[in-house]
């Protein structure tokens, strides 16, 4: 469906994203995760203070799809793909008992099954919503949106993503 200018303002006041595929694919380049495990810790803690916000999956990101979403998803942020740290939840796990010396940061967690595994108090029956949660050992501040396959298959579920990117948004803007 084409929608002119003018919808896509009014949709966008309504607080209703519409997300659009661009025929420039050279945009949508995803930084390749790192292999937490096979960098050294100083490495890890660089890529960190570098990053404004770390991105969490379940697994890499490797759809020409899932990279545009994750594009679109960072873009509504106001952020930048390379202001990103992209990170499976098992290359999180490896490295976070190490993190405590690290500056803390924002993580934007992806599936409700990654959340289960790295969020204190967090239960698969949970819906996604705006609460701010805490990772289990760093105890970082972590917010939990639907994965890039779920939002791929479900599009429904975009406006319901869109209000915890505000929340994360504006948790950016205060820092």
């Amino acid at each position: 469906m084409d929608l002119n200018s003018r919808q896509l303002f009014t949709l966008n006041e309504m607080g209703i994203p519409v997300w659009e595929l661009r025929s420039d694919d050279s945009s949508y380049e995803v930084a390749a995760p790192i292999d937490a495990v096979a960098v050294n810790h100083d490495e890890v803690v660089a890529q960190i203070r570098s990053c404004q916000l770390i991105v969490l999956t379940a697994s890499a990101v490797t759809s020409e799809q899932e990279k545009r979403l994750l594009h679109a998803l960072v873009f509504s942020l106001g952020l930048k793909i390379n202001g990103l740290l992209l990170m499976t939840n098992d290359e999180f796990v490896a490295i976070e008992d190490r993190l405590s010396d690290s500056p803390q940061k924002l993580l934007l967690i992806l599936g409700r099954e990654t959340a289960s595994v790295l969020v204190e108090g967090f239960e698969l029956s949970d819906a996604e919503n705006t609460k701010t949660y805490t990772t289990k050992v760093s105890q970082w501040p972590a917010y939990i949106s639907y994965s890039l396959e779920i939002l791929l298959k479900k599009t429904e579920l975009k406006s319901m993503a869109w209000q915890n990117l505000k929340l994360i948004k504006s948790k950016l803007a205060g820092l």
